[in-house]
């Protein structure tokens, strides 16, 4: 997560919140003051078992906050 805010620019240790929402409408909401945001744990998941994500697992990318899946 930490290096997709990079190269949009941002700089995750400055900014208080991320919110990612889906196409589906599921919203989640990081706090950079909890470190979530910076939290390793937290990233975009692009494959699944060294495969692309399928339509119903979120293609083609999906959250994974706190090393769970998200939406």
């Amino acid at each position: 997560m930490s290096y997709l805010l990079r190269l949009a620019g941002a700089s995750p240790e400055k900014i208080a919140y991320v919110t990612v929402e889906s196409v589906t409408g599921y919203k989640i909401t990081m706090s950079s003051e909890l470190g979530e945001v910076t939290d390793p744990d937290n990233m975009i998941a692009l494959k699944a078992g060294g495969l692309p994500l399928t339509v119903e697992h979120g293609y083609p990318a999906r959250l994974v906050a706190g090393g769970e899946w998200a939406g």
